[in-house]
């Protein structure tokens, strides 16, 4: 955690609700979307003091601690952000292929999401960095934004030797070893958006998405994990977490094709772990950077910053270093909210929150009309102390594809071709139902081949490590579960809401 909770339980965070500034006007909103960060090593680098930016600027924010995604997956959950939508509405379920990638997105939403709903209401707009994978054409910039600055192609994973769009012409960033470190690059860029609304040159407020790529590894740029900035290149190492899950001994009661996963290199694992942790240090300079900006030009009161991941990773529980699957640790992920003239020190909430939240949150920050009936919510309500019900359950999924995904993904080095569809339906305070994850693995014809029930209870089995899908005493819930997820599964056009409750 940040701070102690100042609020916790099921009711959500005490205090004042978010203000516009006393002129009236509407906040500037930062998001900062990190790749592939999860829980664990993101409250481990907190600890440490690692992270003293991140840590100074929500020290008046909200921590959702039970903040997931609906897919654990780059392009699936960055659509979702978009959107406000669960991935099989939108339909972008992998990161490449006909169903899949920043083509199938386009196809579907390039008219119709954030950023033009931001637009329209008046905000000035900035992409820097990642935006959805296989953005390839450099000199194509989509509609909504005014000013982007987007990762390019393959080069998107590679700290050095990469390609930025400026705005549709190409820039290529080289391997001087300071200079065009990725993250860096992209906090100068974030930084310039910033003052770009100093006084007398752009009044209007602001929507900036800035999404580095740390701690993604860089497997596809021929390189074994992820470079850290040189500056902190000496990161004293951590201790690798290792719960009951981490190459956990008896896999069988994991589907079929993960009782075959051999053990990993719990050397190898340490080493990724802590490569990760100190690549996260140059992200909290970028974030130190860009809150120095608006402090310089008095816009500091009046910006919402919000800082997540689009999905987790599992780094050796349940022999699995990726991502993907359904466990706690793939699909947790930080999210730290700050909204303008809250004054209040760290609270912490506890209610079920969602990548389908975002676009309806900052919908809501902006006065934004948005053009689609979305599955999220707005998390205002929690801030404010009004939020009359909540989720008590949702959707995480993998849903089947349509075809392959592209040779060149740079998602399949790390093996996530391998993994099955899946659906999952995961509660939260839900009266005997509390605290459950059930999940089904099908085929690609949608057969159900394996089964699993976990009871995430601390006392009982958190760490996922013993499936209770067959053990009779939990029957009658798991009948209920199974209803549940069929329900979640088709839920859409304004139903999720009513299902999730």
């Amino acid at each position: 955690m940040l701070a102690a909770p100042a609020a916790a339980g099921g009711g959500g965070s005490a205090g004042r609700g978010p203000e516009t500034a006393a002129d009236g006007s509407r906040p500037n909103i930062v998001v900062v979307m990190t790749d592939d960060l999860d829980s664990v090593s993101f409250h481990a680098a907190l600890e440490a003091g690692l992270l003293p930016h991140i840590r100074r600027l929500f020290a008046r924010g909200t921590e959702f601690r039970q903040s997931f995604v609906s897919e654990s997956l780059c392009c699936p959950s960055r659509s979702t952000y978009l959107t406000g939508l669960y991935p099989h509405n939108h339909g972008v379920v992998r990161n490449s292929g006909t169903r899949g990638g920043f083509a199938g997105f386009m196809r579907a939403f390039g008219d119709n999401n954030l950023a033009l709903w931001l637009q329209a209401a008046g905000y000035r707009t900035g992409q820097v960095g990642k935006y959805l994978n296989g953005y390839v054409d450099g000199t194509l910039v989509p509609r909504g934004w005014d000013d982007w600055q987007a990762l390019v192609g393959p080069s998107t994973y590679c700290m050095y030797d990469y390609d930025l769009s400026d705005n549709g012409h190409v820039v290529h960033h080289g391997h001087r070893p300071v200079k065009d470190y990725q993250t860096d690059v992209l906090a100068a860029l974030a930084e310039r958006f910033v003052l770009a609304g100093r006084a007398g040159a752009d009044s209007r407020p602001f929507f900036l998405n800035v999404a580095p790529l740390a701690p993604h590894g860089e497997r596809f740029c021929g390189v074994e994990g992820v470079r850290a900035a040189p500056r902190h290149r000496g990161t004293p190492p951590l201790p690798l977490p290792e719960p009951p899950s981490f190459n956990e001994a008896d896999m069988s009661d994991k589907p079929a094709w993960m009782q075959a996963l051999p053990l990993l290199d719990e050397t190898a694992i340490a080493t990724l772990y802590n490569q990760r942790i100190a690549s996260l240090r140059a992200v909290d300079d970028l974030v130190g950077r860009v809150g120095g900006a608006l402090r310089a030009i008095g816009e500091l009161p009046r910006t919402a910053f919000v800082f997540t991941s689009d999905n987790g990773f599992l780094l050796g529980r349940h022999r699995w270093e990726a991502k993907t699957l359904g466990y706690e640790e793939s699909i947790r992920v930080p999210l730290l909210l700050r909204v303008p003239r809250v004054h209040r020190p760290m609270a912490v909430d506890d209610e079920i929150v969602l990548n389908n939240d975002l676009a309806p949150t900052i919908a809501a920050l902006a006065g934004s009309a948005p053009r689609l009936v979305m599955d999220g919510r707005s998390l205002l309500p929690l801030l404010e102390g009004t939020a009359r019900s909540w989720r008590k359950r949702f959707l995480a999924a993998y849903p089947p594809r349509a075809e392959e995904r592209a040779a060149d993904d740079p998602d399949l080095a790390d093996g996530l071709s391998v993994v099955p569809p899946f659906f999952a339906v995961r509660t939260g305070a839900d009266g005997d139902l509390s605290d459950l994850v059930y999940s089904e693995t099908t085929n690609l014809t949608g057969m159900v081949v394996a089964r699993e029930l976990y009871d995430l209870h601390r006392e009982v089995d958190p760490f996922q490590v013993a499936s209770r899908h067959d053990d009779p005493a939990y029957l009658s819930r798991r009948r209920r579960l199974e209803q549940q997820l069929e329900l979640l599964k088709t839920c859409g056009n304004g139903t999720c809401r009513t299902r999730e409750e």
